[in-house]
């Protein structure tokens, strides 16, 4: 499952990753795509491994829906390393070089003593060279973990000491102030289920041919009243075709079509839409059923505001830390302009 960057790509962003890619820059310090592939893939060959809904699709679907999960993947995960890479920054900048490179060393050296066995029961590996080949064949290698390991000890040790302080409890003000700062985060986002039919472009031999065959289906069910599902078995093709072109829930925001996931947060439940265009095809959908966002009360979630301010709101200084070191370095990555291959010349 080792990334290749031969592929052209419409994006910056988008998968295949090269393991040796740089995908973000923060300051000096540079994030290569090697550091979370072993973990990205893992998790996605995890996920799709006994999974018969995937493995029933063609290879080629297979193949698209992998890199759409490891795009997810990768965007979620950059944001906690470029958080590591801020912290790493501030050491590297401002503690004592001795000291740094002896608690160096002390990590290396846990590292190879202690870490690497864990590794090697996580990984399922008999001795180092078999690590060595599975951490490779998932876009990775014991070096880039070593020095994975080494930042995020250093980072987290570093973020611990900046924000000590006396721990106490908080007051109820403190709590509500926090909540009326924070209350989007205990939002419940929109979620969807719908019914697809879809006409792919490369099916057919030009677009409008399948916008064609698409209104035809289209009309099967509003004016022949051919029930959606039988429609969509019969003609769609997308990979939901065989259960009736039925899609469970997603979160608004999640797909990676944008026309059908604004019309799904758009269009009135039982509605049919009207014919929407992407990348891949031509599609018409129906809303199933439809969760909107979902706002919590204070009183619902007053013990964790009281976690999280816990220790005189350690984990909000923390936050605020790490923002006022996103402040004073720049930060790049490939997600932040999908037209842009590289930083400009002040961030190299």
């Amino acid at each position: 499952m080792a990334s290749s960057s031969t592929t052209a790509k419409a994006s910056p962003a988008d998968p295949p990753y090269d393991p040796a890619e740089i995908i973000a820059r923060v300051g000096a310090e540079r994030v290569q795509a090697c550091e979370m592939l072993p973990m990205i893939n893992r998790a996605i060959l995890s996920a799709v491994k006994d999974n018969e809904q995937f493995n029933a699709l063609p290879p080629e679907d297979q193949q698209r829906e992998i890199q759409r999960a490891q795009r997810n993947y990768m965007s979620q995960a950059l944001q906690q390393m470029i958080d590591t890479k801020l912290l790493i920054a501030e050491v590297r900048s401002s503690a004592d070089k001795k000291a740094l490179d002896e608690n160096e060393k002390k990590i290396r050296d846990h590292f190879n003593s202690e870490y690497l066995k864990q590794l090697q029961l996580e990984y399922g590996a008999s001795s180092i060279i078999e690590l060595e080949n599975k951490l490779r064949e998932l876009g990775g290698s014991i070096e880039s973990q070593r020095a994975l390991f080494v930042e995020q000890s250093l980072a987290s040790g570093w973020l611990s000491q900046a924000v000590r302080t006396e721990k106490k409890d908080p007051t109820h003000d403190q709590m509500l102030t926090y909540f009326q700062k924070h209350s989007a985060q205990w939002d419940t986002p929109a979620q969807a289920r719908w019914e697809q039919i879809t006409a792919k472009w490369e099916n057919f031999s030009s677009r409008p041919e399948a916008i064609a065959a698409l209104a035809r289906w289209g009309d099967d069910v509003l004016v022949r009243q051919v029930p959606f599902a039988e429609v969509a078995k019969a003609h769609s093709q997308e990979y939901a075709a065989e259960q009736g072109g039925a899609h469970d829930w997603v979160t608004q925001g999640s797909l990676r079509s944008q026309p059908i996931d604004q019309a799904l947060f758009s269009l009135p439940v039982g509605a049919m839409s009207r014919i929407l265009q992407d990348d891949e095809g031509c599609h018409i959908i129906r809303v199933v059923e439809r969760k909107e966002t979902k706002q919590a009360s204070f009183t619902e979630v007053q013990p964790e505001i009281k976690l999280a301010l816990q220790s005189g709101g350690e984990a909000e200084r923390k936050k605020e830390y790490i923002e006022s070191l996103r402040k004073k370095t720049p930060v790049w990555s490939v997600f932040d302009d999908s037209t842009a291959a590289q930083p400009d010349a002040s961030m190299r």
